[in-house]
């Protein structure tokens, strides 16, 4: 029995990384994207990764959609870590004006899922009012992009109907970027 809890262990870490090869623009924005999400650092360090994220997800368009691919898995499986999600939610933000509608392919079914469960069970009000924030940018900036349509659908779902959210009132860890303002 604990053999196979670690194959699945072993299989989990593996998921992200096993999509692309080290060197690649795939690789380079699975491994930053990945770090700057994970994150416990200073914000002067963080923001080291995000020259090779912006810059992988823009020369390649599969890199773009490896990035979103990176942050649904982040958002679902991070979910009690709240800088984990918050960093998330930043890259959607930052990859939605560059690369732009390359990064807007990569909100398949499965990334709309995870935005619609984090806007619903998110632990920390914090980071709920941040996801909000960014989809309200997205749905004024890009409201006539066909490319970012079925994200902004979604968003004008959820908004309609808040009751669904669950959002806990929590206080966030100190070093969690937002804990001054929650």
């Amino acid at each position: 029995m604990q053999k196979l809890k670690e194959s699945f262990k072993k299989r989990g870490s593996q998921d992200i990384g096993s999509r692309s090869s080290p060197g690649s623009p795939e690789g380079d924005v699975v491994k930053n994207v990945r770090s700057f999400c994970d994150s416990n650092a200073k914000q002067d360090e963080e923001i080291l990764f995000l020259p090779v994220i912006v810059e992988a997800a823009s020369a390649s368009p599969t890199a773009a959609k490896e990035a979103a691919y990176v942050i649904r898995k982040v958002l679902v499986k991070d979910a009690s870590r709240s800088q984990s999600q918050y960093n998330a939610i930043m890259l959607i933000r930052i990859l939605s004006e560059n690369p732009g509608p390359a990064f807007a392919r990569g909100f398949d079914s499965k990334f709309q899922q995870a935005i619609q469960w984090t806007l619903r069970h998110c632990k920390h009000t914090s980071v709920h009012q941040f996801l909000c924030e960014v989809l309200d940018y997205l749905e004024s900036r890009y409201g006539q992009d066909e490319t970012f349509r079925p994200i902004i659908e979604l968003w004008r779902k959820e908004k309609a109907h808040p009751e669904n959210w669950q959002v806990k009132r929590t206080v966030c860890d100190s070093q969690w970027p937002l804990a001054a303002n929650a």
